[in-house]
């Protein structure tokens, strides 16, 4: 029978499971892609619920479900997620500098072949890599010649730590080499 999360959530901090995936570097997860879990339109509703709480420590970031303003281990103060949405105080240069050990930068990850390439966004990413470190996922296609290839490049000059499926990559001998000249992380699913 289904129950609501709330009605069980307490029962799960007191299984073995969690307490060794809490051990684990990132509560066990190093990477997955959002298709496998959620879709990133639903994960970003869920940071418009009445009842998210978000509470900003000093190296860490705690997220709760409750009725009401929770009251516990918070040092600073639980807020509402989607009024800190709202605030610049906490946006992603704030958060690196405030948690570097936490979030580590930012990715772009969309199927190339149908959204807009990262040249579109090409002033916002060259203004935000002063502060922030690049996760691209670029070139993630065999085909030659179209905008994903472009991606690549891009990628490239926007100092990415890492480029995500770069199938393309091998297609361009010059790009590959500056790849491996910068040590640009590169994975293959």
């Amino acid at each position: 029978m289904s129950q609501h999360f709330f009605n069980y959530k307490d029962k799960i901090k007191c299984t073995e499971l969690f307490k060794l995936l809490q051990q684990m570097p990132k509560g066990a997860l190093l990477h997955a892609h959002s298709k496998g879990i959620l879709s990133s339109d639903y994960v970003l509703e869920l940071t418009y619920m009445d009842d998210l709480y978000v509470c900003f420590g000093n190296k860490s970031i705690q997220f709760k479900y409750a009725k009401k303003t929770p009251t516990n281990h918070c040092k600073i103060q639980w807020l509402l997620m989607k009024d800190t949405r709202y605030s610049s105080r906490f946006g992603t240069k704030e958060l690196k500098k405030k948690l570097p050990d936490f979030f580590a930068g930012f990715d772009l990850g969309v199927q190339e072949d149908v959204g807009m390439p990262i040249k579109e966004f090409l002033p916002k990413f060259l203004e935000a890599g002063k502060d922030l470190d690049y996760f691209f996922h670029a070139g993630e296609t065999n085909w030659y010649g179209t905008s994903s290839d472009e991606n690549l490049l891009d990628a490239v000059v926007l100092n990415s730590k890492r480029i995500g499926n770069a199938f393309a990559l091998v297609k361009h001998p010059l790009l590959l080499e500056e790849v491996k000249k910068r040590k640009i992380a590169n994975y293959r699913n």
